[in-house]
Order: C-alpha cells, then sequence, then structure tokens
C-alpha cells in the first residue's frame, strides 16, 4: 500500500473509532464533521472560510440597519396593543390584514399551518369579536374570514405609533436626505419583487459601445494623420 494511501486509512480509522467510542461523562464525543478530509490529510491545509465579496458585506450591513431601524420603531409600541393575544393569532390577524378576507384554507396556506391549527385560530379569533365570517358570493359553500373594526384596529394601533416616530425622525432630516431614503426603499423593494421572477444579473461592467474592436480602434490611431 503507498505511504499517502495507508496515511488516509489510518487516519480515517482513527476518526471513526473517536466518533463511535461512548461519549466521557459530562463530555460530548468528537463530532463526525470533525474528521480530516482527504485533501487535508494529504497536504495538511488547514481549513479556510470562503472569501467574502462585496455583496456579502452589503447585505449584512443592509440586515444590521434593517434590524436597528426596525428596533427603533417598535420601541414606540403601545405596551398592551396585543394584549391576551397569542403569536398564532396575531400572524392570522396580520395576514387578513394584507389579503383581505380568505378562506380558511387560503389562511392555513399564508400563516404556514396546518388547516385545522388555523380553524382553532380563527374559531377563538370570531369570539373575540376580532374576525368575522361571511359567506362567499360566487361559492356559497365556502366561508370567508375576514377583519372586524376590532381587529382591523389591533393591527393598526402599533403602525400608527411607528408613523409618528419615523415622521419626527424624518423631520429632523434634510429635504435631500428624505429623498435618498424613500428611494432607496423603493430600491429594495424593487429588487425583493424581482425574486419572484428569473434571476437577473446586474452586476456586469458595461462596456463602451463603439461598435469596434479593440484592434480595430489601435489600427486607426496608428494609420490616422489627425493629431
Amino acid at each position: 500500500m503507498a505511504p499517502l494511501e495507508e496515511s488516509k486509512e489510518r487516519a480515517t480509522a482513527a476518526c471513526t473509532a473517536q466518533n463511535a467510542a461512548p461519549a466521557a461523562p459530562g463530555g460530548p464525543g468528537l463530532p463526525t464533521e470533525d474528521c480530516p478530509t482527504d485533501g487535508e490529510i494529504s497536504g495538511g491545509a488547514e481549513r479556510t472560510k470562503q472569501p467574502r465579496s462585496m455583496l456579502d458585506d452589503v447585505v449584512d450591513r443592509i440586515v444590521a440597519l434593517y434590524r436597528s431601524a426596525g428596533r427603533a420603531l417598535r420601541a414606540a409600541d403601545p405596551v398592551d396593543w396585543a394584549a391576551g393575544l397569542t403569536m398564532p393569532q396575531l400572524r392570522v390577524l396580520f395576514f387578513l390584514g394584507r389579503a383581505g378576507p380568505a378562506s380558511v384554507g387560503e389562511v392555513a396556506a399564508g400563516v404556514s399551518v396546518a388547516q385545522p391549527s388555523a380553524t382553532e385560530t380563527l374559531d377563538r379569533l370570531v369570539r373575540a369579536g376580532l374576525v368575522e365570517r361571511t359567506v362567499d358570493a360566487c361559492d356559497r359553500r365556502v366561508a370567508r374570514n375576514a377583519l372586524t373594526a376590532a381587529g382591523q384596529d389591533v393591527i393598526d394601533r402599533p403602525w400608527e405609533m411607528r408613523r409618528a416616530v419615523l415622521a419626527s425622525a424624518l423631520r429632523r432630516a434634510s429635504p435631500r436626505e428624505r429623498l435618498a431614503i424613500a428611494r432607496g426603499l423603493e430600491l429594495l423593494n424593487a429588487a425583493l419583487q424581482r425574486l419572484e421572477g428569473p434571476p437577473q444579473d446586474v452586476e456586469q461592467e458595461e462596456q463602451p459601445k463603439t461598435g469596434k474592436t479593440h484592434g480595430e480602434t489601435k489600427g486607426e490611431e496608428k494609420g490616422s494623420g489627425n493629431p
């Protein structure tokens, strides 16, 4: 057996034995993913992370800014605006606020839960007076669930305070800064909406559209008598 193959076999056998052995009391065993790869055995190279791209840096910056802005806006939310409501109930209320009247199946798909769970949540919201059921005008076998005035007030209340905070902040910004903020959010929304279509690569550098190759341009420069 070649020395390199023998080395690989010994390292793999040792790693397998460590993973198969029971962990010591109070401590975990060696995870399987810590076993060396063939490349590490043969070359002895340490694992290195993939180099970060400019896009990674931009994404991280936008996520950090988004979270910071969200925290600042939510800080003014009324303390008791969702009193007595569970998170699944709030998700259903906000879904109905976005989608309008919806069937149980549409609600279940919209909030990613099983239909029995959506039915139970809707039943509780109906009893609380936050959702009402009506018969579908096109199919009387289908019941539509919609927000009542009280349900709409629940999801509007925090946004009223957030809007006041945003207005106060923009009042202190210059007109140019306000336009830049609005334009940036418009571009972000447009980029997110493009996710529904085919992928587009917009990072290509624009090339000068002269209609001539580089060699043709250099040839004309050499042969021209113009200064």
